[in-house]
């Protein structure tokens, strides 16, 4: 009599490793801000309203799209492996999508950038790029949960289903709690080894390490563009080590 694959435990307990990798990383994600809320302020200006904003649009396409349910529906009627695929996918595009609108490319430019200066003035084109992002990766992120829990008692069914059904949550928590944990040291280290980012404009002038070479040319390109555009002097962060290194590169470019 041939044998199922789910009556393997070693093969279970690869898949459980597997979906708990998953669920650890769309925990991280999802957490990864909550410690970043001064950072996020001090870069790109961001209001506490927008803050909340922001993280807040994760629930968007659950609450008021009603995606929870609609992806449970999606789940029983086109099964695991496309549903999983397609939901898992929607997550990443939306993390990356969130990264990009916090990148120095898209801030000196880059592709969609102006296009989101155009609409909702209110708000910057950073925070809208970031929205759309965490509007993709909320749409992803729940359905996803959904998947695994029912790929777990496709594999587990009358063999460690609670066991199995806890060690998912441990594994979510464990990404929680690196988010919580290393992404201000992970932040810290995106400034080209400078430490901490600076708090004022007088002490990132000041700083030795904020050099030519230490702001790099994409900073320069930004704080260039600004001064053609003469909008050096709004709407920039001074206190941001980006917005420091932009206002240094037009100082050179006008003198």
């Amino acid at each position: 009599m041939k044998k199922l694959l789910s009556e393997s435990p070693y093969a279970r307990w690869g898949v459980l490793l597997l979906l708990g990798l998953t669920l650890s990383v769309n925990y991280y994600f999802y957490d990864a801000f909550s410690s970043l809320k001064a950072l996020l302020t001090q870069e790109f200006g961001f209001t506490n309203t927008q803050y909340g904003l922001f993280v807040s649009f994760y629930a968007v396409p659950n609450t008021f799209l009603l995606m929870a349910v609609l992806g449970g529906m999606i789940l029983d009627r086109l099964g695991i492996r496309r549903t999983g695929f397609t939901f898992v996918f929607f997550m990443a595009f939306g993390a990356v999508l969130t990264a990009y609108g916090a990148s120095d490319y898209y801030r000196a430019g880059g592709p969609g950038f102006h296009m989101m200066s155009s609409i909702l003035p209110q708000y910057s084109a950073e925070l809208k790029m970031m929205l759309a992002g965490r509007f993709f990766y909320g749409l992803g992120a729940e359905t996803s949960i959904v998947v695994v829990s029912k790929i777990l008692v496709k594999w587990f069914k009358g063999k460690d289903l609670a066991l199995a059904f806890g060690l998912k949550v441990g594994f979510g928590r464990l990404g929680t709690f690196l988010a919580l944990r290393i992404s201000p040291t992970l932040a810290q280290g995106g400034w080209g080894g400078a430490g901490e980012p600076p708090t004022s404009l007088h002490e990132g002038l000041s700083r030795p390490s904020l050099t030519r070479e230490e702001c790099g040319p994409t900073n320069i390109m930004y704080g260039i563009s600004h001064i053609r555009r003469g909008r050096m002097g709004g709407g920039l962060q001074y206190s941001s080590p980006l917005s420091i290194c932009a206002r240094w590169a037009g100082n050179m470019y006008v003198s």
